[in-house]
């Protein structure tokens, strides 16, 4: 028999269950982290404490059931949105992420606002309103205070992206994920140029776009080492929340 295993990459705690083929929870662990609060309307975590939870996860779930690492098929990560984490050619982050309840970019929004519209935005991403939550104006802040960040970065992630990157070696994304970015056009199902143009990006900056539960590759075999999952596992795209 295989097992799959779901992973949510939550605000406060990381969480990892195992799951047979009937759906049946086999066991799950958890382990909880606390936001870094640096100055007002800032929280922060290091992009490396996210993994560092997961792997104790995955090792402390294969401890409590009776299963090898070879029997779990699949996994794929359900993550908090809006969560940005900025990395170099090798994935290693150039700054802590900035978690989704941020809201240093409240000018920002406030731009976006203005040289879109809340109407425009809405029809585009279907988001409602225009607030400092929205990756984009995350990213904007960045540009605009952060510069040798903001040029060094080679990608630009959301959480699940980040770990299904220390997962597989892969930038990937799905557009569960982004429909909350304020970056990606929901209808047509592709990156929201004008939105970039204004922002400063270009999409060879982001991840690659698969629908959510497709295969993104096999786990890295340091991946493997530091989980204690097989190597032959596959992760797949998840969801947000």
């Amino acid at each position: 028999m295989s097992y799959l295993l779901g992973i949510d990459a939550g605000t406060t705690a990381m969480k990892a269950v195992l799951f047979d083929q009937e759906g049946r929870a086999l066991g799950r662990a958890s382990q909880e982290y606390q936001l870094l609060t640096p100055a007002a309307d800032r929280a922060e975590m290091e992009p490396g404490r996210y993994w560092q939870a997961c792997c104790y996860c995955t090792r402390s779930l294969l401890q409590e059931v009776d299963v090898i690492p070879r029997e779990i098929a699949a996994l794929a990560i359900s993550s908090q949105g809006e969560t940005l984490v900025v990395v170099n050619e090798a994935g290693e982050p150039l700054y802590p992420a900035i978690v989704w309840l941020d809201n240093r970019s409240q000018a920002e929004a406030d731009e976006v606002r203005a040289r879109f519209g809340v109407e425009a935005v809405f029809g585009v991403t279907g988001q409602p309103e225009i607030t400092p939550t929205w990756p984009a104006t995350k990213i904007l802040w960045l540009r605009r205070h952060e510069p040798q960040v903001f040029e060094r970065a080679h990608k630009f992630l959301l959480l699940e992206d980040y770990l299904l990157f220390r997962f597989t070696g892969r930038f990937v994304t799905d557009p569960c994920l982004l429909s909350s970015s304020l970056l990606f056009d929901i209808r047509r199902k592709a990156w929201w140029e004008e939105m970039l143009d204004f922002v400063g990006l270009t999409p060879d900056r982001l991840p690659n776009v698969q629908e959510s539960g497709r295969v993104v590759g096999e786990l890295t075999s340091e991946a493997a080492h530091e989980t204690g999952l097989w190597q032959g596992t596959v992760a797949a795209t998840g969801a947000l929340d």
